[in-house]
């Protein structure tokens, strides 16, 4: 039950002087556009504020998203498409808020999905999950949902789809900055992703396909 008549969303632009804010009012009720505007913010207005422009862990997170980059993989037999329940880019999550993940593959295959925590903690989700012939070429929505809470910032959804059973995967339940997490992933991530995308240049073995989402969490 919406029990708004419309929506305001924005987006912004930081550059060395001053902010750029431009924002749209949306009808709820036929998603047609209200109206829209822009300003200029000396930078400076927002640095008295001690305003966080930046999702505390930007630095890490653009520097992490290197590994991702998957230009250089050889691509496989194995395809596969990955979106949650906003769709695949510019996605925004508020607290509290739920997360539903949806796949399609052309055969069947395992799942392997890694969710990377804007605080360092690398869960694993899961390590085998079986998409049988019954779901090939349809949308798949996981039976697992889950929920947006602190740390806020940005963080990742890492799938990778292969034809044959993943090799057991490291975990432990690990504390960062005083949350504790179970089915942390021990093993480096660059070399976990660089292992298993090494198994496309093989002529025999395993398929395997890959999808990452960039996913920005706020309160």
């Amino acid at each position: 039950q919406i029990d708004m008549d419309a929506v305001l969303t924005g987006t912004y632009w930081l550059n060395d002087n001053q902010c750029r804010l431009q924002v749209i009012i949306t009808d709820l009720k036929n998603g047609s556009k209200l109206a829209a505007g822009g300003v200029n913010i000396p930078k400076s207005v927002t640095s008295d504020a001690r305003l966080e422009l930046l999702p505390r862990n930007f630095e890490k997170a653009m520097e992490d998203g290197r590994i991702f980059l998957v230009k250089d993989v050889i691509p496989g037999k194995l395809s596969l498409e990955a979106w949650t329940s906003k769709g695949n880019r510019n996605l925004i999550f508020k607290e509290d808020e739920e997360i539903t993940l949806s796949i399609r593959v052309n055969k069947p295959c395992y799942l392997q999905i890694i969710y990377h925590l804007a605080d360092g903690a690398r869960i694993l989700l899961e390590n085998d999950l079986y998409v049988d012939v019954s779901k090939v070429n349809h949308v798949y929505t996981l039976p697992d949902t889950f929920y947006i809470a602190p740390p806020f910032g940005v963080e990742r959804l890492q799938i990778f789809a292969r034809t044959e059973k993943f090799d057991f995967v490291k975990v432990s339940t690990v504390s960062f900055e005083g949350e504790f997490y179970e089915n942390v992933l021990v093993e480096d991530i660059r070399e976990h992703t660089v292992a298993l995308r090494g198994l496309k240049k093989k002529k025999t073995g395993p398929q395997i396909a890959e999808k990452t989402l960039t996913i920005t969490t706020i309160k």
